[in-house]
């Protein structure tokens, strides 16, 4: 398996720190990526990928460890865009941190992260989750209630990763 390192990244490629892509310095063999196209390709999952050495990388992956010199085992995308590898939008993150930067999940009923019908006690229901535990925020008549008290919890307890969807 290859080994990526600093040196090795900046051969193969140039980083625009304007739009975030990797362009390719050089021709690959057998391929149609040639030297001064913008290296890699966007999967469904929203991440852009790039081969080298017949290998896929995550190009944020590629992006920090050619600027910082090092990888961590966990990245996050400030802005939730997967596709967007500008450097000021990639941060180390531990899972946890990266967990409280993800967007309101699709099945809410409610459209508000965190926040969801009690059919038991009649009202809505806010909570967090913070190292795997998860806390009660409060049960509230209105949802709006609700997502005030929810946001504010998640200030508090989440940091630069608090976000509301």
């Amino acid at each position: 398996m290859l080994d990526l390192t600093v040196d090795l990244l900046n051969d193969l490629f140039e980083y625009n720190d304007e739009t975030g892509d990797l362009v390719r310095k050089i021709s690959v063999r057998g391929s149609k990526a040639n030297a001064g196209d913008i290296a890699g390709y966007k999967r469904t999952d929203g991440y852009i990928y790039t081969g080298i050495s017949g290998r896929q990388y995550l190009n944020h992956r590629l992006v920090f460890l050619m600027r910082h010199g090092y990888l961590p085992e966990f990245l996050d995308h400030i802005n939730r865009d997967r596709s967007d590898n500008r450097l000021r939008n990639l941060r180390e993150c531990t899972r946890n941190e990266n967990q409280h930067n993800r967007k309101t999940s699709s099945k809410s009923a409610s459209s508000v992260k965190g926040v969801h019908w009690n059919k038991e006690f009649g009202k809505w229901r806010a909570q967090c989750q913070i190292n795997g535990k998860r806390h009660h925020v409060g049960c509230f008549d209105d949802i709006e209630d609700a997502k005030i008290a929810v946001t504010d919890w998640r200030k508090k307890n989440h940091g630069s990763f608090a976000n509301d969807g």
